[in-house]
Parts: C-alpha cells; structure tokens; sequence
C-alpha cells in the first residue's frame, strides 16, 4: 500500500493471543446456562386408588339368653318383733336413702320406755337419800356417836343406790333404741325387688320383710 510520499507501506495483521483464545474457550464452560435454554420441570403425575362402595351385612345376629342381676341386693329386717303397723312401699318402687318403709306397733315399746324411765326417777331419788344418809352416819361416827357398824351399812346402801342408777339407765337406752327399731328405712337409694309383709302381720326379729336392690 501506498502512502503519500509514494512509499510503500504495510499494516500489521491482528493476531489472537494464547491468552484471548484461552478465555474464549473457558467462557462455555462458566456460563453454560447463557448458552442452554433451561425447560420447564417435568409434571408428576400421581396414581389415584378407587375401590367400589356396596352394601354388605355388617355380621351375624346372636340372640342370647341369660339373668341380670342387681349390683348389690340388701334384705331388710326389724330388730325387734311386733306387729306391723303400716308398710309404705311396694315391689317395683324405687327409694331414696332414709326413707320410711314399714313400721311396727309401737306402744308396747313406749310403754316400756316410760316404764324405764320412771325406775331411773325412783333410782336416783333413792340414790340422794343413800347420799345424805351416809353423810349424816359419818359425821355422827367421827363424833363417836355411831358405830363403825352403822357407818359401813350406810356406805353400803349408797353403794347400792349408785349400781341401780346406772342399770336404771341402761335399761332406759336399751327402751328407746327399742322404741327406735320399730321403724324401717331404707339404708341405701334403690328399688324394692320384693315385699314379704303385710300390715297386722307379727314379724318376729331378725325375719327379713324387704329386698332392695341398688
């Protein structure tokens, strides 16, 4: 080529470097999704299991036979005998805990219980006269006015007069727990199962008239 002055003139050539082509050929690797086109992920289809629904007996009817019993049966009793009064409930009914259900005559037992009652007066009457009367023989003694003799007789006799205040009062519990028992009442809430008396019938103690079950 030519140049102003006539000369003749050469351009250098280009000439790729080791180092440009050595770049040039990491650059697919370094970025290989510039040069890829990335596709959609791949749609799982899942299974379905379908089972069909039909009506089928559900098993096999057993007829059974057999005896229920209550969780717990009490037989009722008077404690004491007599004739009976009222009876309040019936088989098939069904009581709360407390309730009346029979009752005795009760006057032999009042009578009794008044009778009890009028021995423990008489009793604790003597028992005060006994009381004033081994007072009086000890002074009397200690002055040398009475015998030793008249002295131990009184004691005695006070003595005496204490023992028949505590039977008296014994006996008049023994009367009005008597007197208590002539009436029956349920101990528990349940149902009567059976009835075994009758007004103006005589039970005797121990005999068992009511069944009741919880």
């Amino acid at each position: 080529m030519k140049d102003g002055r006539g000369m003749l003139s050469f351009m250098p050539r280009f000439r790729p470097q080791p180092v440009t082509l050595f770049v040039l050929l990491l650059l697919p690797l370094v970025f290989p999704g510039c040069s890829e086109t990335q596709e959609p992920p791949e749609e799982i289809v899942r299974s379905i299991k379908t089972i069909s629904v039909s009506r089928r007996p559900i098993g096999q009817l057993r007829r059974l036979f057999g005896v229920l019993s209550a969780s717990d049966e009490s037989e009722l009793s008077f404690q004491v005998g007599g004739n009976v009064q009222s009876v309040a409930v019936d088989a098939g009914d069904r009581v709360r805990a407390g309730q009346l259900l029979a009752s005795l005559d009760a006057q032999p037992y009042q009578l009794k219980l008044d009778s009890s009652i009028a021995d423990l007066q008489a009793a604790r009457a003597r028992l005060q006269d006994t009381r004033k009367k081994v007072t009086s023989t000890r002074s009397l003694y200690n002055r040398q006015i009475a015998s030793r003799q008249d002295f131990d007789s009184a004691q005695s006799a006070f003595d005496s007069a204490e023992s028949s205040v505590r039977a008296a009062e014994a006996a008049v519990s023994l009367a009005q727990r008597d007197l208590d028992q002539t009436v029956l009442v349920a101990p528990i809430e349940g149902l009567i199962a059976e009835r075994r008396l009758e007004p103006f019938q005589e039970i005797s103690p121990g005999t068992a008239v009511l069944l009741i079950q919880s």
